[in-house]
């Protein structure tokens, strides 16, 4: 189970890149003097890991766990890797959408682009895509996609 559920988190990344691709794209054909921000997911380089040793799915057994404490460092023998963010001091992380509402990210430019950028993939998916709960760096490094493919 936790490997479907790794692989369907890399596809939606994967999607989500390839559409900020066609965004940058699509934004220079209709406006090439704009200088927009670098919008990207951290998907480059990212890869569903499966460990050489089993590792027992889950947390340890109730009765199991008075006597002894859950040191593993991995709950599941499959795990997704992706490509370290930048975090620290200048680190902010901002959420500009979320999972049931659209943005409303009107009151600056990177907002507005982010607006626009959700807009679009519904576009350039003939309204089959969606992505929710758009999160990212003010680097503009976008993160945790999620999605809602049409369901008729």
């Amino acid at each position: 189970m936790n490997q479907e559920n790794l692989k369907a988190k890399l596809d939606v990344l994967t999607q989500a890149s390839g559409f900020a691709k066609t965004f940058k794209e699509r934004a220079f054909t209709v406006a090439p003097d704009l200088k927009l921000p670098d919008l990207s997911y951290n998907a480059d380089g990212a890869f569903i890991g499966i460990t050489k040793v089993h590792v027992p799915a889950g947390p340890l057994p109730v009765e199991d766990n008075s006597s002894q404490e859950d040191t593993r460092s991995l709950l599941y023998d499959t795990f997704l890797v992706v490509p370290l963010l930048p975090s620290g001091a200048f680190y902010q992380e901002r959420k500009f959408s979320g999972n049931a509402e659209p943005g409303q990210n009107e009151q600056d430019f990177i907002g507005c682009v982010v607006d626009t950028f959700a807009h679009h993939v519904v576009d350039e998916s003939n309204g089959d895509y969606m992505l929710a709960d758009i999160q990212g760096h003010i680097a503009n490094v976008l993160l945790k996609p999620q999605s809602h493919p049409n369901s008729t």
